[in-house]
């Protein structure tokens, strides 16, 4: 978050200071000291000056000096003794309360600033530094309010629209934080910033890929060495099924890769498995997708054990590392048994909350946690190679696709059967678990549904619904019950942040689960659950370009959603599903 701004011209600029002009004279000695970069000098003099005669430019040059200070402890106590004596000036509270926010003292600035609003009622600026010091406290509803009365104020500072775009995301409201970016981009459209929220805007609500394709194309018209643009627009195509297109953006740039910066380079081979994942080419898309590991790192630092290449594995030992989110972990571990089936002996490095579901599914696999520094297991140079997960497909995908697939994590049964027994209440109603949103997760606009937008399931007879939603849900619980007049189960004994085990329990307590695409998806189809995901347009690689179908699960069905389609039918669709289970 940047740190607030001045309310208007600051008096406290460089080389702004007064120096002509009554009482200016005994203000030169300070003037001077602040000039040889000597602040804590200038400051003590200039404050002196203050704190006696009460002159407005001694105030102006202390405060100036203490902005100036190298130590921003030191900055904010000088900040605080003359905001303390200057009361009524709204430029020193204003400015104090920037120190502040510079330290992360959100807290502290929220007083200061509303200090300067008592001063200067209506002051744009100043509601937008008081909108910055509520959003550090992440009290989005309140920064909002302060954004709209900056707004209002200054209808044309783009800074405003953009910080108040912030404040509506932070709250879900992807929509209308959209709007804000585009006013902010077309206040300044030559303000990068303005224009790369606005992107991203745009990417998390799943719309306006016709806008971006034509910056995109405009941008490499200007000037076509724009790798940046290029890829992009591949990922434009990528994600409005003109896979085509997508491949014939990248085959431009592959005879040139080895002048590419290693990450660029790295880049442009991912984007191409990806295509290649969407297009269902996943034996070729493999080795693309591990040029990755050329522009991340392992969590722990990188292994000390040589890279496997696919060598024989009988008698040998692997370290397999954690790579990439929750439900990433949980869909690679699809392939471990192949891996197992090596004769390898194998040292699984994943989440700390994944260890338990992971060691009671894998028992001859030593799992341990993502530490950093590294476990000490991790570490043993008697371990013959190292992989990261999700490369396991470059050397095991010909195996995974030649058996029968089925479930492989298993939850703890007595976990599962107490809390399937609490859920029904003595009932034979079945149990359907929902995941409606993924606010957290990569474009959480496309992906969400309202809680209302399922209301054709949430009306199904003889069915109970499981909140399996993770964040706070109680308003939208509340307002279901109040909608329907009837809500759905929700257990504060389950905290899947904290206890992916107790999670995974959960989840296999389940009948059926209903989820749009993210971890708690993933953990179903692992444990075999029977399980609807709700694709948005435009969705992972991980689920393929087409079909009901996935490679990872059998028990996973796909529901897919065009880029014109509406979130309505898909609910519907999902309703009749559920009916013939």
């Amino acid at each position: 978050m940047s740190g607030p701004r001045r309310h208007r011209k600051s008096k406290h600029a460089k080389k702004k200071t007064a120096t002509r002009g009554g009482g200016a004279q005994p203000l030169l000695p300070a003037l001077k000291a602040l000039r040889a970069g000597d602040s804590v000098g200038a400051f003590e003099q200039a404050f002196k000056l203050f704190a006696k005669s009460r002159n407005p430019q001694a105030a102006q040059l202390a405060m100036q000096a203490a902005v100036n200070m190298v130590d921003i402890g030191a900055s904010i106590e000088a900040s605080r003794s003359l905001a303390e004596i200057a009361t009524d000036d709204a430029d020193i509270q204003n400015d104090h309360g920037a120190l502040l926010c510079r330290a992360n003292r959100f807290a502290d600035a929220e007083p200061v600033f509303r200090r300067a609003l008592e001063l200067l009622p209506g002051d744009g600026m100043t509601w937008f530094n008081l909108g910055q010091s509520l959003a550090g406290q992440d009290r989005f509803a309140d920064a909002e309010a302060a954004f709209r009365e900056a707004v209002a104020v200054m209808p044309d500072n783009p800074q405003a629209h953009a910080s108040l775009g912030t404040a509506l995301d932070a709250q879900e409201r992807w929509l209308d934080a959209l709007a804000c970016y585009r006013r902010a981009r077309d206040l300044e459209p030559g303000v990068r910033r303005f224009r790369d929220q606005l992107e991203a805007s745009l990417k998390t609500c799943g719309i306006g890929y016709g806008e971006r394709e034509r910056m995109y194309l405009a941008d490499l018209v200007n000037d076509p060495g724009d790798f940046a643009a290029a890829m992009q627009l591949a990922c434009v195509y990528r994600d409005t099924e003109r896979l085509d297109q997508g491949l014939a953006v990248i085959a431009k740039w592959l005879p040139k890769e080895t002048e590419l910066a290693q990450a660029d380079r790295a880049q442009l081979r991912e984007v191409l498995s990806e295509l290649q994942f969407l297009g269902g080419d996943f034996k070729s898309a493999w080795p693309n997708y591990h040029w990755r590991l050329r522009r991340r790192r392992r969590w722990g630092g990188e292994p000390v054990q040589p890279e496997w290449q696919g060598e024989g594995l009988r008698g040998k030992s692997i370290l397999v590392y954690a790579e990439q989110g929750i439900g990433d972990q949980v869909m690679f571990m699809a392939m471990l048994r192949d891996l197992c089936a090596t004769g390898a002996h194998i040292v699984l490095e994943c989440d700390p909350r994944l260890v338990p579901l992971f060691r009671r599914s894998f028992p001859d696999v030593g799992c341990v946690p993502v530490e950093n520094p590294p476990a000490p297991e991790t570490l043993d140079p008697a371990i013959d190679y190292h992989l990261a997960m999700g490369s396991l497909g470059c050397w095991l995908w010909d195996d995974f696709t030649g058996r029968e697939r089925g479930p492989y994590l298993t939850a703890d049964p007595e976990m599962t059967a107490a809390l399937r027994q609490r859920y029904r209440q003595g009932g034979d109603d079945r149990l359907i678990g929902i995941v409606w949103k993924s606010p957290r997760g990569v474009d959480a606009g496309i992906k969400s549904f309202a809680l209302d937008e399922l209301d054709p399931v949430l009306t199904l007879a003889g069915t109970r619904f499981v909140d399996l939603q993770y964040g706070e849900t109680a308003a939208e619980r509340a307002a279901m019950e109040e909608r329907l007049g009837s809500g759905m189960v929700h257990d504060p004994s389950i905290d899947q942040m904290a206890d992916l085990d107790g999670f995974a329990a959960q989840i296999a307590a389940m009948d059926a689960v209903l989820a749009v695409s993210g971890s708690a998806a993933h953990m179903a189809g692992a444990l075999g659950v029977p399980t609807i995901v709700l694709l948005s347009p435009a969705p992972q690689w991980k689920w393929g370009g087409e079909g009901e179908h996935t490679v990872w699960y059998p028990s996973v069905t796909l529901l897919r959603r065009g880029i014109d389609a509406s979130r309505a039918d898909q609910a519907q669709r999902a309703r009749n599903l559920i009916e013939r289970l």
